[in-house]
């Protein structure tokens, strides 16, 4: 999570099993987070996307190292994840305004683009289909539907899956390898997660309303796990349903922008 506002330094603050936490300043209050594993070494880099220039500044805090990226414009929302399956996060975008991704490989140097999505969507990019590399997706509030693009067929599905208040949350819930439709409805506090390999789906109660839903895979064994972060208390609690067991954390303050494990 980072703290910052505005032109103000940000602040990162993380948690490992081997140092415990970390205090990393890295960028502007008013930049956007895009945290990924740019180099490929497997370990996630600190990086923030910064409108103003459309520039992305990448931190390696093992290496101590950085790296800026000129990619995207003021209004592009920064989509940052593996989606031609080399193991390293490519710069992308959405572009609200048009419906387009951008999505350049820092492997080879080159960029796809594609238009999917309207202006009111929500990106929801993850590996739909299980062959290893990110499809882009976008959920349509106005519908509850998912619109997914499949980077192994090259073909498209829409899903419907969710309300106009929910929240999409995509993960790999059960490990088999494919991201699984997920919304998170405030009202109830309650989590719908559909298996597209199974068609089958399952509820969860965990949060509530005035929470921000951070899914991620916290205990690192391959399943997405149900995370949320409290503005109220500053705290997260974090629900791993495989073994039915929670974890509480007080790390933060109010008003952060909560980070959950890159997906």
């Amino acid at each position: 999570m980072r703290r910052g506002a505005g032109d103000e330094p940000a602040v990162f603050y993380t948690q490992n099993s081997t140092t415990g936490f970390n205090v990393v300043q890295w960028g502007l209050g008013s930049d956007l987070i895009a945290p990924g594993d740019y180099d490929g070494d497997g370990v996630q880099e600190l990086a923030v996307y910064r409108p103003s220039n459309g520039t992305w500044y990448v931190y390696s805090i093992q290496s101590g190292t950085f790296a800026a990226y000129q990619w995207g414009i003021a209004t592009d929302v920064p989509v940052p994840l593996d989606y031609d399956g080399d193991g390293r996060t490519e710069l992308a975008v959405w572009r609200p305004q048009t419906g387009e991704w951008f999505i350049f490989s820092l492997s080879t140097g080159t960029y796809v683009a594609y238009p999917w999505g309207l202006p009111t969507d929500i990106p929801a990019a993850g590996d739909y289909d299980g062959d290893g590399r990110v499809d882009v997706a976008v959920w349509r509030p106005s519908n509850g539907t998912w619109y997914v693009y499949f980077s192994s067929t090259q073909t498209s599905a829409a899903l419907q899956w969710g309300e106009a208040t929910d929240v999409p949350v995509p993960g790999d819930y059960d490990g088999d390898g494919r991201t699984d439709l997920a919304i998170w409805r405030p009202a109830t506090g309650v989590w719908w997660v559909f298996d597209l390999s199974t068609g089958t789906f399952v509820p969860y109660q965990w949060g509530q309303d005035g929470d921000q839903p951070v899914p991620g895979d916290y205990n690192e064994d391959g399943r997405t796990d149900l995370g949320i972060w409290r503005p109220s208390s500053a705290e997260w609690f974090v629900y791993f349903p495989h073994s039915n067991t929670w974890v509480r954390h007080a790390i933060g303050h109010p008003g952060v922008t909560p980070l959950g494990p890159t997906r």
